[in-house]
C-alpha cells in the first residue's frame, strides 16, 4: 500500500486488509515522505500487528512506491490497495481459494465505486465482472471486451501470481505520474498469463473523493500519460498479435472512453485556466495523433452509442468537431457528480 499524506482515511484502508479472513499475510506499507502524520500511524501499526512491514522513502511517487514493496514480498500471490479505500472482508480469502483451486496467474474481482463530494454520496457505480475462467486463447478473443469493462484498467481489484510479475520484470514504470500506471501494468502483465480468472462477487470499494483524490487536480502532465498509454496498448496487442484491423470497432471505442473522454476532462477541468481557442488547439492535437486509426471516424455513432450513451455522445460531438458543446458536457459533469 503506497501511503502518502493519507489523512483520516489511512487507518479504514489498513485495518480492511488486517482484518481479511485471510490471515496468512504480509502488508508493506510504503511511507512516500507524509507530512501529515501517516507516517507516525504506519509505525503504530507495525508496532502492533508483525505482519505489517513499514518503509520511509523520499516522496518519488506510487509507482516507486510499489516496485518498492514489490521486490521485498514473500507470498505466492500479490495484492494491491490504495490509501483511502477499502477491502470487503472475505477479498483477500474468496480470491486466494479461486487461484488454488485452479492455478490462475490472476483473479480479477468486482468493484464499488463511491464517488463523494464535500463529503456527501453523489454517485455509486457497480462494476461487475462475469465469471469466467480464461485460457490465453480466450484472453486474446475477449481482450477488448475485458478492457472495456474495467478488467484492464487497474490492478487493486485482484490478486497476480509474484512470479508472473517478478520473472518477467513487470514493473509500474515511473513514467506515469499522474495515472495510467495500473493499465501500463495490466499491459505487460497480461503478456504472459495463462489463466485469467473473473468473479462477480463484489469486494472492493474504491472511493473516488472530490478534493482528496489525485483524480480531481489539474495536472497538464496527465495529458503526456494518457497520449502514452494507446502506445502500450497497442505493443501489448502486437505481442499477442492481435490485429487492429480486425477490431477497429472495439479499439474505436477504447480509444473514446479511455484516450479522448479523459483529455477533454483535463482541459474541461474548472482549475484548468486556457482559454477555448487553445482549448480547441489541444484537442485538435488530439484529433491528429497517430494513434487515431483511419477508420475511426468513419465509425457508426450508433454502435457507439449502444454501448454508452455518454461515449456515444462524446464520440459525436468529437468527430464533428464540436469542442465547444463538449466542453460544456465535461465541464457540468465535473461541476456535478
Amino acid at each position: 500500500m503506497p501511503v502518502f499524506n493519507s489523512g483520516k482515511y489511512l487507518e479504514t484502508a489498513i485495518n480492511s486488509v488486517l482484518s481479511q479472513t485471510l490471515n496468512e499475510i504480509e502488508l508493506f506499507l510504503i511511507d512516500d515522505g507524509s507530512i501529515d502524520g501517516s507516517s507516525e500511524l504506519c509505525d503504530n501499526f507495525a508496532l502492533k500487528d508483525k505482519r505489517v512491514k513499514v518503509i520511509h522513502q523520499k516522496n518519488a511517487g506510487i509507482c516507486k512506491a510499489r516496485n518498492v514493496a514489490l521486490n521485498m514480498t514473500h507470498g505466492e500471490y500479490i495484492a494491491f490497495i490504495d490509501h483511502d479505500d477499502e477491502y470487503l472482508l472475505d477479498f483477500l480469502e474468496k480470491a486466494y481459494k479461486v487461484a488454488q483451486e485452479v492455478n490462475a496467474d490472476i483473479v480479477k474481482l468486482s468493484k464499488k465505486e463511491i464517488i463523494f463530494r464535500e463529503q456527501v454520496v453523489v454517485r455509486e457505480r457497480y462494476y461487475q465482472l462475469n465469471s469466467q475462467i480464461l485460457e490465453k486463447k480466450d484472453i486474446k478473443r475477449n481482450f477488448f471486451s475485458l478492457l472495456e469493462n474495467g478488467v484492464f484498467t487497474c490492478v487493486w481489484d485482484g490478486i497476480y501470481k509474484k512470479e508472473i510479475v517478478l520473472n518477467n520484470g513487470v514493473r509500474f514504470d515511473e513514467f506515469f505520474k499522474n495515472g495510467g500506471e495500473d493499465i501500463d501494468f495490466m499491459m505487460q502483465i497480461v503478456k504472459y498469463v495463462e489463466l485469467l480468472v473473473t468473479v462477480p462477487d463484489i469486494c472492493y470499494l474504491h472511493y473516488i473523493r472530490k478534493g482528496f483524490s489525485t483524480s480531481a487536480k489539474f495536472k497538464i502532465q496527465k495529458v503526456d500519460h494518457l497520449k502514452e498509454l494507446p502506445k502500450r496498448v497497442n505493443n501489448t496487442l502486437d505481442y499477442l498479435d492481435l490485429h487492429i484491423s480486425q477490431y477497429e470497432d472495439a479499439y474505436s471505442y477504447y480509444l473514446v472512453k479511455e484516450y479522448i473522454s479523459p483529455i477533454v476532462a483535463l482541459y474541461a477541468n474548472p482549475r484548468c485556466n486556457f482559454d477555448y481557442l487553445e482549448k480547441k488547439r489541444m484537442i485538435e492535437k488530439v484529433r491528429n495523433a497517430h494513434y487515431m486509426i483511419p477508420g475511426f471516424f468513419r465509425r457508426k455513432t450508433c454502435l457507439i452509442f449502444k454501448k454508452s450513451i455518454k461515449m456515444g455522445t462524446v464520440y459525436f460531438l468529437f468527430k464533428y468537431k464540436m469542442y465547444r458543446l463538449l466542453l460544456l458536457v465535461f465541464s457540468l459533469r465535473s461541476k456535478y457528480v
